[in-house]
């Protein structure tokens, strides 16, 4: 019972309008409970279109976390006719706004792999797959491609120092790698003072 706003029946009744009148009208209790009762015998009947897409989504969210494991689509990924990689990219904007409810924020984090900021926890990933390899090998000079637990280590490498040299690494990330034993920002350099 989910109309689309624009909806005109063949007889040129306008539902898609109708139906908003009934939930404000439930609203403002102008609405007779009888008629609340049948609405509300009516298939997939909501009065929150919104809570209801809602509801809808997450739904397709915690079955894609079931299958993939994870509950982070790309951004364009798409369950039937759902666009559910934006959905989720909503969510995390109106968390960020303070737009999104308590029970939402919960049900979200009750997933499995749910990150609010997902681009700080896959560097944290990458960090730490460099720090078991600076642990290991006794420096961070990671080779151009070198994967370490899945990681493509040497491009993340590579990014880091890139980020570092135009200034948009962060002064905490910068100062994570330089924690690390033999980790340089220049390692053409590195290499030529260890040849002389």
């Amino acid at each position: 019972a989910r109309v689309p706003q624009h909806y005109v029946t063949s007889q040129g009744a306008k539902l898609g309008l109708w139906v908003p009148t009934q939930v404000t009208g439930r609203r403002h209790l102008t609405l007779s409970e009888d008629r609340v009762q049948r609405l509300e015998e009516l298939p997939g009947w909501t009065w929150s279109a919104r809570e209801a897409s809602w509801n809808e989504h997450f739904a397709a969210l915690s079955e894609f976390c079931d299958r993939e494991g994870h509950s982070s689509p790309t951004a364009k990924y798409r369950e039937g006719s759902l666009e559910l990689g934006t959905w989720v990219a909503n969510q995390r904007t109106r968390f960020r706004a303070g737009t999104l409810s308590a029970d939402q924020k919960e049900r979200l984090e009750g997933l499995p792999g749910w990150e609010w900021d997902p681009r700080s926890a896959q560097w944290d990933d990458a960090f730490e797959a460099l720090r078991r390899f600076a642990a290991r090998e006794g420096h961070a000079r990671v080779p151009a491609a070198h994967v370490e637990a899945g990681v493509n280590l040497g491009a993340w490498v590579n990014s880091q120092r890139q980020g570092y040299r135009r200034s948009t690494l962060g002064s905490d990330r910068t100062r994570r790698l330089e924690a690390l034993p033999g980790w340089t920002w220049v390692p053409h350099q590195q290499h030529w003072d260890e040849g002389m």
